[in-house]
């Protein structure tokens, strides 16, 4: 793909006017042809963000259909590359010539998003039931990521599921806790979520004391008034690994230890935090679109330990040096800008998109003997 790679400046083939930019859509190479832009949106957006008037058009496509020559007072600062898949694709801008701001601006900003042209691999995350994205295919991207604030979906339960998809871990957790509560069980409320606030204390207990235990530091200066009557429920958001090395070090210290079955537990905080760790392996920046929050955005940025980090939220913020990578994980906020991003990578090299998953799911369990379930008492 880069020794396909041609940036020119071609005079006179476009009508200008001073005062504004034309960014292509699409424009017509003397001799390449046709060449699309699907990257055109990041320089629209990155003008108007500098304060530039901005005309788009499809540049010399009507004239070189009717077979009469382009002519005008524009230059235009152009890059395009062969597409393996076929046809070419690139950028172009126009300006007046005699418009001596918007042409430097053009051909810098030409010259910048020319840099960052490669065959490039991007990794999304998303919930496990989000559907899949077939490569190349920008109509459906966007389903990679979760909603905008204020959208419809886009409402999260404390353990980082979907509202919608009504995972029932924080009522099992609020109803284990006032159980435990009401016949007088001291409780431990354990984990530190990732996302959320785990779990309300109700306001009626019945009596017992609640204790928080985020770290192992806390699980070993932890002081119970009744050892005996100690119980724990799992605040949802917490990751599993970590919960189950707070317990190990609970029941150590309090053998008669008893708690919430884990079949209440959720899962969900601790596959987007497997799935981004395993994604951030491999990658060279993650890239965090969205203006709002989201789990998926959280676990990333908890995994996200050695990985440089570039927040956007706006396409205008996307700039080259965002992108200047072979491989990046994309963690979204909001679904019309992870969708808007992935279209910008699409016009700027080969692009392969991944989606990075993992789920855990729990297994009902029937008795060989009397054909039910197993209970949910566990000590």
């Amino acid at each position: 793909m880069n020794r396909s790679v041609l940036l020119e400046k071609l005079e006179g083939r476009v009508p200008a006017t001073q005062g504004a930019l034309i960014v292509a859509r699409s424009w017509m190479h003397p001799e390449r042809g046709r060449v699309g832009c699907p990257a055109h949106p990041a320089v629209i957006a990155a003008a108007e963000e500098a304060g530039l008037a901005v005309q788009v058009r499809d540049l010399g496509v009507e004239q070189q259909m009717s077979g009469e020559p382009t002519r005008g007072e524009g230059t235009i600062f152009a890059v395009s590359y062969e597409d393996p898949g076929g046809g070419f694709r690139g950028l172009a801008v126009g300006a007046h010539r005699a418009d001596v701001a918007a042409m430097a601006w053009a051909s810098e900003e030409i010259a910048s998003w020319r840099s960052v042209m490669r065959t490039r691999r991007t990794i999304t995350l998303g919930p496990a039931d989000s559907p899949a994205a077939r490569s190349g295919d920008t109509a459906v991207l966007a389903g990679v990521f979760p909603a905008q604030p204020g959208t419809r979906g886009s409402a999260w339960a404390a353990c980082g599921c979907a509202v919608q998809a009504r995972c029932p871990a924080a009522r099992d957790s609020e109803s284990a806790m006032r159980s435990f509560r009401a016949r007088g069980d001291e409780v431990v409320l354990v984990g530190e979520p990732v996302w959320g606030q785990g779990v309300d204390v109700p306001v009626a207990s019945g009596g017992g004391d609640l204790y928080r235990v985020r770290s192992i530091r806390d699980a070993e200066v932890l002081t119970a008034c009744a050892p005996d009557r100690l119980a724990f429920v799992v605040a949802p958001g917490s990751v599993s690994v970590e919960v189950a090395q707070l317990l190990a070090v609970l029941r150590r210290k309090f053998p008669r230890l008893r708690g919430q079955h884990p079949d209440q537990w959720c899962y969900t905080m601790t596959d987007l935090l497997a799935a981004a760790r395993s994604a951030l392996a491999e990658s060279d920046v993650l890239l965090l679109a969205g203006a709002g929050a989201s789990p998926v955005a959280a676990a990333a940025q908890a995994a996200a330990a050695l990985t440089p980090i570039h927040r956007i939220s706006a396409l205008g913020q996307l700039r080259p040096r965002c992108i200047d990578v072979a491989t990046l994980t994309i963690a979204g906020c909001g679904a019309r800008l992870g969708g808007q991003v992935l279209q910008v990578l699409s016009g700027l090299g080969p692009l392969d998109v991944l989606r990075r998953v993992t789920r855990t799911e729990s297994v009902p369990m029937v008795s060989p003997v009397s054909g039910e379930q197993t209970g949910r008492v566990w000590s």
